[in-house]
């Protein structure tokens, strides 16, 4: 804690004791709102785990599967195939708490299917499409859950220091301030008092 540097008069303790009303005010909906967001973060947290175990198992299901196609075509042919495909994804944006989040919903604006012929591949081709194709909105979720969850994170370690910063600083000093202000005033009231009383006594002599 430490004294600001004011004039110790009663227009300043009025504008400071409005600032220490301001900074508590402020202080309890920054808590508020970052408890709230850990409350949500906690929440995205275990969706993410889920959404990620699933992810890693659905990829080890189609690296298999790949290694199986693989077997009945050559692998510069099985390459280009998957590189000639193409998905344009849309997504939009909800807001929580005053922070931007990426939204799990999206629009696919654009699908190509796969631009082979059924008599130069095999059946496990056709599988690993499909699962590939079974496991990009699942992709997608995940990528915005984790990019929330990342923004969250910041947004979180943000308001944390402002309320530390309020809690910690800005108040105690308001508080010590106003208490320094109010004494120097009754001080300066109480000699103000004697100096009136030994001037009357000089009158009346």
């Amino acid at each position: 804690m430490s004294l600001m540097k004011v004039n110790p008069t009663r227009v300043e303790l009025k504008n400071l004791t409005r600032k220490l009303a301001v900074a508590v005010k402020g202080h309890k909906m920054l808590k508020d709102k970052n408890d709230q967001m850990v409350r949500l973060y906690t929440g995205l947290i275990k969706k993410n785990y889920s959404l990620r175990k699933q992810v890693e198992e659905s990829l080890k299901d189609i690296f298999d599967q790949f290694l199986l196609a693989k077997c009945y075509m050559c692998e510069n042919d099985l390459n280009n195939l998957f590189i000639a495909t193409k998905s344009t994804f849309h997504f939009d944006t909800i807001s929580k708490m005053n922070l931007v989040l990426p939204d799990e919903a999206f629009d696919v604006k654009e699908k190509i299917e796969l631009p082979y012929s059924f008599v130069d591949t095999n059946p496990q081709l056709d599988i690993l499409a499909l699962k590939i194709q079974n496991i990009v909105p699942v992709l997608c979720k995940l990528a915005t859950t984790e990019k929330s969850c990342q923004m969250l994170a910041t947004e979180i370690e943000r308001t944390k220091r402002r309320v530390n910063a309020l809690e910690f600083i800005m108040i105690p000093d308001l508080k010590e301030t106003i208490k320094y202000i109010k004494l120097k005033l009754e001080e300066n009231d109480r000699a103000n008092r004697i100096r009136l009383i030994k001037y009357k006594d000089l009158c009346d002599m």
